[in-house]
């Protein structure tokens, strides 16, 4: 699907240069014209699919981690607790999978001979301790076997999306990944057919233990295979995104051979806006209005293998600067005093799109950022590192949450932040102003981001 728009795109650049020799012949201009005007109208056609296997496949995602949930409810069992006291608020979180709105303290309801706590809780769950059923009793393996029809029919749920999802027109070595996904998917099924079974015939607690265990087992591997789905999502959007890019530049190419504009808005990042027009004027109003200096990097060697190459600032890289800035809530901004602007920032390895130091509190921009689209992300990824220095508690709050060590408990969003806690911090916030329907797939970060992070503002 890609390679038809990069070939209609490289068919209209050639389109466009035979516009320019050919002014002087006013109906062959005109036929070009309105063959690019068709193309366009092509490439819209396929991202319009593109848009829709993304839908799709989200859907898909979402309905996987339902049935995720219900898994989780059946390994817990009788024991399941929800709404207990958590303390008397501080806003400290202890586990991943708590609603966060219990973050803030206070506490609900446990059935089953537990008390009552004095706070909001989400509910009432069977209570430690609360059972008064002998081991293996029927009432409590008919709780067991309804949780686990529930599971089956989420997972029978989510293996009938894949399948309809493999009837999209989508590249093979995606096909291939969806149906690897899909057999792993049916074969869990089946562990869970056979679990239903043994249920059954189980009398003795020891037994139900036991399959509340092949029950766990069986839940991670569930997480692992929405994280294959979770990666076939972001691979999909990323040619999506491509094709908008592509999309936005036949535009601007056809408006400009016919006279046209290209309808920039205000506030959007992608153009001038109201305020300042000049690289002086924008300088001074983002110094002015938010208390940061951006300043036209030079050629150094900043530390940490790190080194910079000299560059200036631009009207429509400072239009960014100030209209994502305004954007965000000002506790965040302020946190953030200065920015360079740098042709290149890089180590011996690689080159990469920003950089941060928690010793002084300087930014650095590189053009490469510019070039991938990535700059208005990666500003928000370097203003998180400012904002964790000036609260170095939120970043082992999220520390204590997601990770063990160094490894996370659960996957971040993307392979950069699972290198270590203040990326996967950073990656996650980045998600959460450039993409938040991909950083939604991750309940905890989500809610974590919009109410110790962003004071509950959403974009």
């Amino acid at each position: 699907m890609i390679r038809k728009v990069l070939r209609a795109t490289a068919f209209l650049c050639l389109l466009a240069m035979m516009a320019v020799t050919l002014t002087g012949c006013a109906d062959v201009f005109e036929k070009v014209i309105n063959f690019i005007k068709t193309v366009v109208k092509t490439v819209k056609d396929v991202f319009g699919k593109v848009d829709k296997v993304v839908t799709t496949v989200k859907d898909a995602v979402k309905t996987g981690k339902n049935a995720v949930d219900k898994i989780k409810d059946i390994f817990k069992g009788g024991d399941k607790k929800t709404g207990t006291d958590k303390g008397k608020g501080g806003g400290k979180i202890t586990n991943p999978e708590d609603d966060m709105d219990d973050a803030k303290g206070g506490g609900g309801t446990t059935s089953g001979g537990s008390s009552t706590g004095p706070g909001k809780g989400p509910g009432t769950g069977a209570g430690a301790g609360g059972s008064t059923e002998p081991p293996g009793s029927n009432t409590e393996k008919s709780k067991l076997s309804s949780e686990l029809e529930k599971a089956l029919t989420n997972l029978d749920g989510k293996i009938k999306q894949l399948e309809k999802l493999l009837k999209e027109d989508l590249p093979a070595s995606t096909k291939e990944q969806i149906e690897e996904t899909l057999e792993r998917m049916k074969d869990l099924k089946e562990v869970l057919e056979g679990t239903k079974g043994d249920l059954k015939t189980a009398d003795t607690q020891s037994e139900l233990d036991r399959i509340k265990e092949d029950l766990e087992d069986s839940q991670k591997g569930f997480i692992k295979l929405v994280e294959v789905i979770q990666k076939i999502v972001s691979g999909i959007k990323k040619a999506g995104d491509t094709a908008i890019s592509i999309i936005n530049k036949i535009k601007t190419w056809t408006k400009i051979l016919t006279g046209g504009t290209t309808d920039t808005k205000p506030g959007s990042g992608t153009g001038t806006s109201g305020g300042a027009t000049t690289v002086a004027g924008l300088t001074e109003e983002i110094r002015a209005t938010f208390g940061i200096e951006v300043k036209n990097g030079v050629t150094a060697d900043v530390g940490w293998g790190f080194k910079t190459t000299a560059g200036s600032w631009d009207v429509k890289e400072l239009t960014i600067v100030r209209d994502t800035l305004a954007k965000l809530p000002p506790h965040f901004v302020k946190c953030t005093t200065l920015i360079y602007n740098n042709q290149s920032v890089a180590d011996d390895i690689s080159a990469c799109f920003g950089l941060y130091s928690p010793a002084d509190g300087t930014m650095w921009m590189s053009d490469l950022a510019m070039q991938h689209g990535e700059f208005a992300g990666t500003l928000v990824h370097e203003m998180t590192h400012a904002y964790q220095r000036a609260n170095p508690h939120l970043e082992k709050e999220w520390t204590k949450l997601f990770w063990n060590g160094k490894r996370p408990k659960t996957s971040s969003p993307t392979d950069y932040g699972n290198t270590n806690p203040s990326e996967d911090m950073a990656e996650s916030v980045r998600l959460y102003f450039v993409d938040p329907a991909a950083l939604k797939l991750d309940k905890a970060r989500y809610e974590f981001v919009k109410k110790f992070i962003m004071g509950g503002k959403e974009f």
